[in-house]
């Protein structure tokens, strides 16, 4: 996770399944910008709700770089917009406003969680504040 996003960046996100609706997904992607979110907003006002889809999965599909999404035969899918398009709503949606930067991600069960580097400072505060 980054505060600043520089040329290159990529975020490693899990979207947690939900019963009924779709799996776990796991992916790779990187986050859009500001001004590029400026655009697609802006852009998007002006298309009909069909063509704003097709634009979302435009969008997904620049920003996503690698996904384990796989078929019926368990081949892994391609990233491409008409894949996209064919991914549950509720998925669609996730992917579109995690890419976006409009929603966070889920913690992955399967991922260690990194603590914060502790100082002797923080420590001493720590201490003082419990």
């Amino acid at each position: 996770m980054a505060n600043y996003i520089g040329d290159g960046y990529e975020e490693r996100a899990y979207l947690r399944g939900i019963p009924k609706l779709y799996d776990d997904v796991r992916f790779t992607f990187r986050p859009m910008l500001a001004e590029a979110r400026a655009d697609y907003v802006d852009r998007g006002s002006r298309l009909r709700a069909r063509e704003q889809t097709r634009r979302s999965a435009e969008v997904i599909e620049h920003h996503v770089i690698d996904w384990d999404i796989r078929n019926g035969d368990n081949h892994l899918l391609p990233i491409t917009t008409d894949v996209i398009l064919r991914l549950h709503p509720n998925l669609f949606n996730r992917f579109l406003w995690v890419v976006t930067g409009t929603e966070a991600w889920d913690d992955d069960p399967d991922e260690p969680v990194t603590p914060l580097q502790r100082t002797k400072a923080t420590l001493i505060e720590d201490q003082k504040n419990s």
